[in-house]
């Protein structure tokens, strides 16, 4: 997943991943309503198949969500307060306190080729299953000053080192056309 030869699209002034593997099914969605200051695309591929573990929890689902963000009517100031709000949102999944442990979170710039991005990775253990974790990888690139892109990465069911793993190959896959 994540490899070389993955397949990306142009969404607005950046290269993005798409179809990470054959199994993925992906879709986009465009907001343009008259009454917003901003556009908003969203780009989102997700894996369709899951193991049930609670009422409101399931493993298994790995999403790329991919949200465009971009205005002509905004001054920088008002555009960055919208764009931090995007990035800001809280959208790790649900999960009782029983099977989960808490999501513990860091922050940090990174940077790959030429890129330079903000990055959210939010980690919990499965207590049952002790060598499984879900992650959230959340990065808004950095530099705009009237379109932004949030990206994320939704993994649950993995290891920690896929952890690790596919947060890097997913990030060398955002980019400036």
């Amino acid at each position: 997943m994540f490899a070389a030869n993955v397949k990306t699209i142009a969404l607005g002034p950046y290269r993005v991943l798409t179809e990470p593997a054959p199994f993925f099914r992906c879709w986009a969605d465009a907001s343009h309503r008259t009454d917003l200051k901003y556009e908003l695309v969203t780009h989102r591929c997700s894996t369709d198949d899951y193991v049930f573990i609670a009422g409101d929890q399931s493993s298994g689902v790995v999403t790329v969500e991919h949200q465009l963000i971009s205005t002509t009517k905004l001054n920088a100031l008002q555009f960055f307060s919208l764009y931090s709000s995007y990035f800001k949102r809280d959208n790790t999944p649900s999960g009782e306190e029983e099977h989960v442990t808490s999501w513990r979170c860091g922050t940090r710039n990174v940077r790959n080729a030429d890129t330079p991005m903000r990055a959210v990775l939010c980690v919990r253990r499965y207590r049952q299953l002790g060598e499984l974790y879900d992650a959230a990888l959340k990065v808004a690139v950095l530099g705009r000053g009237n379109v932004g892109l949030v990206s994320t990465l939704s993994m649950s069911g993995v290891t920690y080192d896929n952890v690790e793993k596919l947060s890097r190959r997913y990030l060398e896959h955002v980019s400036w056309r």
